[in-house]
């Protein structure tokens, strides 16, 4: 099928000087994102895979885009022979690793369904 895709391109844009920066633009997007007219991007795998990339991106922004900026903010503060008790406390501090759980379980789902296109 990609071959077929790019041979069309290839008849479409034969004997033309230049082509529009638009149409190139939106062949990559096509081959790059597999859209294609039999596609069914609804398809429940790749719904689930939405809602799972949705999670892991609401975890990055919601939890590790603040506490790297905070632990940035305490590792300034602290000093470079022995960290300071609340870099410590907020190392130690066991949300992190709840967190980090759930991220990682959240990326081994959304691999599993990448893979084995569960529902389809």
């Amino acid at each position: 099928a990609v071959v077929d895709y790019f041979r069309r391109v290839r008849r479409e844009t034969a004997g033309t000087l230049q082509v529009e920066p638009a149409e190139i633009s939106r062949h990559r997007v096509r081959v790059r994102h597999g859209h294609r007219r039999d596609s069914d991007v609804t398809q429940s795998w790749l719904v689930i895979g939405y809602v799972l990339a949705a999670f892991i991106l609401v975890n990055a922004f919601g939890y590790h885009v603040p506490t790297a900026k905070k632990l940035e903010v305490l590792a300034a503060a602290s000093s470079d022979d022995e960290p300071s008790a609340e870099l410590r406390a907020f190392v130690d501090a066991p949300i992190g690793r709840v967190v980090n759980v759930i991220d990682g379980l959240l990326w081994l789902a959304l691999i599993y369904v990448m893979v084995a296109k569960p529902f389809s």
